[in-house]
């Protein structure tokens, strides 16, 4: 048999052959659509995130609380010593996420956090939070996401907290302050 012949068969074979796989691969029931199932993880390694994991206040006369309504207010009182910052490295460049205040809301006031102290607690008092300077930070309502922060393209970001204490009600009571909360970043 001439072997031109014999290529022309199997290559003609071949064609018929992958023609008939490919309608049985990718037919379905009307013969142009097919449903395939994928599995599967994609990760990514997420921001390293520092923030103090503890904030103290200087003791304070009570009659100096005020109800607060921005970062920097000269009516809130904010901690002693250096103002804390939350810290984002080795993120993806531009990696965008947005972060929630996590904890107990004040009964009086939803914004902020309320006390917890058990041990002669101070009443109506409690803790806003702010993220950024001035007019541009963000308070950052106990259990409501902020909206979207984007990283460096080096992947960095340093964002200044405002926390503070303030006064919920016009008759708050002296005691002991100890507010828990979380920051929970929500990478997106």
């Amino acid at each position: 048999m001439n072997k031109n012949k014999i290529r022309k068969a199997v290559a003609l074979s071949l064609l018929l052959a992958s023609a008939g796989l490919s309608s049985i691969a990718f037919g379905a029931d009307d013969g142009l659509t097919k449903t395939i199932n994928i599995e599967g993880e994609v990760t990514g390694s997420g921001c390293t995130v520092s923030f103090p994991t503890s904030i103290t206040f200087a003791d304070t006369d009570i009659s100096k609380l005020e109800i607060s309504t921005a970062a920097n207010s000269t009516n809130m009182i904010t901690p002693s010593g250096e103002m804390p910052a939350l810290v984002l490295s080795d993120c993806a460049a531009e990696q965008q996420f947005t972060v929630t205040l996590l904890g107990t809301a004040d009964a009086d006031d939803a914004n902020a956090l309320a006390n917890g102290s058990t041990t002669t607690p101070a009443t109506h008092v409690g803790l806003l939070m702010f993220l950024g300077n001035g007019a541009s930070a963000i308070e950052l309502i106990p259990g409501t996401p902020s909206s979207a922060y984007t990283a460096k393209t080096d992947g960095t970001l340093n964002v200044p907290a405002w926390p503070g204490l303030v006064k919920t009600t016009d008759a708050p009571s002296a005691g002991d302050v100890r507010i828990n909360g979380q920051l929970q970043i929500v990478y997106l």
